[in-house]
């Protein structure tokens, strides 16, 4: 998964930022426009500065000016000023974006709404889409004299009459003017927006107006309720049987955003059963749960579902339940960090979907038993889609049937076992190529899907992809999927979606930076990475969720090694800047998904454990080796410790616990003093582990060395050396230095 969880397209311009005084603190919060409750956005702080997030978005900095009023960074003469109670409490703040007027080009015409349209409104009704982006489409339709607008699914604007061809949306001091325009035939085609005075946006205390309860925001890490036991815990009713397969059938609806569908779940008993649990997101309805030809009653609480079979299912039963369901799933939401319905649109107007469900769990869209303890063994997944669209899975696409009503039905297949999170649809105006890997060891096709106007940019990009699985297999071992084969997709958001993985857009997520940008190549790099860190080898608890990032995070410096050389490498490594607050291991058994310092620390930590074997090819062995071992498994922390404390025959647990159990990196202390033209260098130790005893690499002069700090002083007597000759490595191995007497 991406480092920034944002979704669909950055429209606003992200720029350098000051640092801000703590003092506004409480602006940071979520808000929504108080007059359209579907536009989200939120305050919070990044990298010591204030930020502003438009929620699907983008963000943007902002800029002390006087009290409460901040500049909106890349916005010029754009403002914020926070408003306060008489307590002092922030309650709300006004927005004044100075932005240029907006172009709107008709692509379809609502044909529904003519014979109940009075007079000639008709002639404005149809869909726009923005001009450049394309990414958002409005609908014009008429209603009582007046004009409507809405972004599907949202809340709908009334706007009325101002003159000849223009309509006016209005609220308080906020205004915004619809001008239609005429092509030479005199027929409407486009629409020139714009808008003045400031929106008002009101401070909320719900992060979500979904109904899931489970908590997934990385500050109310502690306030774990029952819903996240429910969740996150492999209670007896859960480990009472193991999921063998799914067979996942759903029909996607662009236009109301909604899903209906139903999920054969095919399972072996482990122990005798009456009762267990399923999981679906509370706001998504289930029509009716089938046993036999026979409807199963159940009970519901919250996100859980029990369901109860007539009589005893019997320990090494083999069995199914198949589950009819339907609903609204939730959209992404970065201020909770949860996942949901990516709804956008590709720039000529077009429906294009990602489902992106990392940490919120499957279970928000698709009835399961949603652990990453249990992975079926394989999967079918079958997604109806309007005619026109195209449906990417996992797996194999095993059957495309047209049917009668205008909509087109996609079949994939996934040969291996799959944790839940990975399953996704994307969906949208996909045009596809392909091509094959061959090595000494293993052959498997390549596919690639791309939006269709952005066919040579993905021909460009796609030249990386044979370089980076030679890499890969090199350093980790064979692709873990060679059957399914490996895809490539475009979609609004990079994710590792296993055998069919994105790296995101090619068209404005970089800000109109060349196809090459160092920022899309390093997110294909570490989503690629996923497909063995995370996708075959998975962790089995939330908690340990540093199994997948902090190895795919490592796998970017692996990259740039190979590359670009190991200087390049050193200086990716030196850019990494974690916030080191929080332990890297979450809260064990409540779905803790929290994203903190598992990257940047995690990568950090693997360079460290790199450096302290001092023996590169037992280092990539052991990687090859647990790719091996745990492959299509789900294992935890321990696993991985024990592995390579077996693999090296040394106990690095000591590094694993310091980094990954506590906050705080290490410091090493040192002491030089210096006799003639000798050099008494002292050292030890100062770390959250008792015994913590990592060797440091050292450069005197021309010599290159390790010494062998404890937590008591130790030290060395250097020959002919002066102290300006000591360099100590803590960019290889990550601990700070402190200088004492």
């Amino acid at each position: 998964m991406k480092r920034i969880f944002l979704f669909c397209v950055i429209l606003l311009s992200v720029h350098s930022v000051y640092a801000q005084d703590n003092k506004s603190a409480d602006f940071t919060g979520n808000y929504q426009v108080e007059y359209y409750p579907d536009r989200k956005l939120n305050i919070y702080w990044e990298n010591k500065n204030l930020m502003l997030e438009i929620v699907g978005q983008g963000k943007t900095g902002l800029t002390p000016l006087t009290g409460n009023t901040f500049s909106v960074n890349g916005l010029p003469h754009s403002t914020i000023e926070f408003i306060q109670d008489s307590q002092g409490r922030t309650i709300k703040f006004k927005l004044v974006l100075k932005v240029p007027g907006t172009e709107w080009n008709k692509i379809s015409k609502d044909s529904a709404s003519l014979n109940s349209s009075p007079e000639n409104l008709q002639m404005y009704e149809g869909r726009y889409a923005q001009k450049g982006t394309g990414y958002q489409v409005i609908d014009i339709k008429t209603n009582s004299g007046h004009l409507t607008s809405q972004i599907p699914g949202e809340t709908i604007l009334d706007y009325y009459p101002l003159g000849q061809n223009k309509f006016i949306f209005k609220k308080d001091d906020f205004s915004s003017v619809y001008e239609f325009l005429q092509d030479k035939k005199g027929q409407i085609n486009r629409i020139h927006s714009t808008e003045s005075g400031p929106i008002v946006c009101a401070k909320v205390t719900d992060k979500t107006t979904t109904a899931s309860s489970t908590k997934h925001n990385f500050t109310l890490r502690k306030d774990f309720t029952e819903a996240d036991t429910l969740r996150g815990n492999l209670s007896l009713l859960r480990t009472c049987y193991d999921v063998l397969f799914y067979d996942l059938d759903v029909k996607v609806d662009p236009d109301t955003k909604s899903i209906q569908g139903n999920t054969i779940i095919r399972f072996r008993s482990v122990n005798d059963f009456k009762l267990f649990q399923i999981d679906l997101f509370a706001n998504m309805k289930i029509e009716k749960i089938v046993f036999h030809d026979t409807m199963l009653s159940y009970t519901r609480k919250g996100d859980a579902v029990f369901v109860q079979f007539p009589e005893m299912i019997k320990q090494g039963t083999k069995d199914e339940i198949q589950i009819y369901y339907s609903g609204i799933p939730q959209v992404p939401d970065l201020t909770s960090l949860s996942g949901g319905f990516i709804w956008t649109h590709d720039k000529n107007g077009k429906p294009w979907i990602e489902t992106v469900v990392q940490g919120s769990g499957a279970s928000l869209w698709w009835p399961c038993k949603d652990h990453l303890s249990d992975k079926p063994d394989s999967m079918h997944i079958t997604a109806t889609v309007p005619a026109g669209l195209t449906v990417i899975s996992n797996g194999r696409l095993i059957g495309k049937t047209d049917l009668s009503d205008k909509l087109v039905k996609f079949q994939w297949a996934v040969g291996y076992p799959m944790n839940n999170y990975s399953a996704v649809l994307y969906i949208g105006d996909y045009v596809h190529f392909s091509d094959q890997f061959v090595s000494a060891i293993q052959s498997f096709p390549l596919n690639y899907y791309c939006l269709s106007y952005n066919l040579d940019l993905d021909k460009q990009f796609v030249q990386q992809v044979k370089p980076l699985m030679t890499l890969y297999e090199k350093d980790f071992g064979p692709y873990p999927f060679p059957r399914d084969g490996y895809a490539l997709v475009e979609s609004p958001y990079g994710m590792e979606h296993q055998s069919a993985v994105s790296a995101g857009t090619f068209n404005n997520l970089y800000d109109g930076k060349p196809v090459d940008s160092i920022a899309h190549v390093i997110e294909f790099w570490h989503e690629t990475a996923h497909e063995w860190w995370g996708n075959s080898v998975t962790c089995n608890d939330m908690a340990d969720f540093w199994i997948h990032e902090s190895f795919a995070s490592y796998a970017e410096v692996l990259c740039y090694e190979n590359f670009f050389g190991p200087a390049a490498a050193e200086e990716y490594l030196k850019k990494q800047d974690p916030g080191n607050k929080e332990p890297i291991i979450g809260f064990y058994d409540v779905n803790d998904f929290h994203m903190g310092d598992m990257y940047s620390k995690g990568m950090r930590m693997i360079a460290s454990l790199r450096q302290s074997i001092n023996n590169d090819s037992l280092f990539f062995s052991l990687l090859k080796g647990i790719q091996s071992k745990y492959k299509y498994q789900s294992i935890n922390t321990a696993d991985v410790i024990s592995y390579f404390n077996k693999g090296t025959g040394a106990d690095f647990t000591y590094l694993f616990d310091q980094y990954l159990r506590f906050g705080p990196i290490p410091k090493l202390l040192i002491s030089k003093k210096t006799s003639g033209k000798d050099l008494e260098f002292r050292y030890k130790w100062n770390a959250n582990v008792s015994n913590f005893s990592m060797p440091v690499k050292i450069t005197a002069g021309k010599k290159e060395f390790f010494i062998y700090p404890i937590t008591e002083w130790k030290s060395t007597s250097l020959i002919n050396t002066l102290t300006d000759d000591i360099k100590i490595d803590n960019v290889h191995s990550y601990f700070l230095i402190e200088k004492t007497e």
